[in-house]
């Protein structure tokens, strides 16, 4: 059953159980820790769409991750500038990425290909 978990995962799941026992030792509140998990998840979830037209597009991780990471930023950045929150503002977020992604994925093969 390890090898198919995979030892990775268990010292992730390990650190993050403890993680979670040891906080209201040090006065974190369990549901600030789990609420936090969770945002964190969803911001690096973004980030991660973010990256995926640029690599496609061919631009690899090197130079993808920067720019898709700024599209994800950005589309965070507008949506939370303009007032949007909740499921409206992670969807408008996704969404502003996606294209900011494209135009740099798109710019970036134009600039490649000359």
């Amino acid at each position: 059953m390890l090898k198919k978990f995979g030892l990775p995962r268990l010292i992730i799941l390990i650190f993050l159980v403890s993680t979670y026992i040891i906080a209201p030792f040090v006065g974190i509140p369990i549901t600030t820790a789990l609420s936090d998990t969770i945002i964190r998840f969803g911001m690096n979830a973004i980030l991660v769409l973010s990256l995926m037209p640029m690599i496609e597009s061919g631009a690899g991780l090197n130079f993808g991750m920067p720019l898709g990471i700024e599209a994800g930023l950005l589309g965070s950045l507008i949506s939370i500038e303009l007032g949007f929150s909740g499921f409206v503002g992670f969807a408008l977020a996704i969404l502003m990425a996606i294209v900011f992604a494209f135009v740099f994925g798109w710019a970036y093969g134009v600039i490649k290909i000359k």
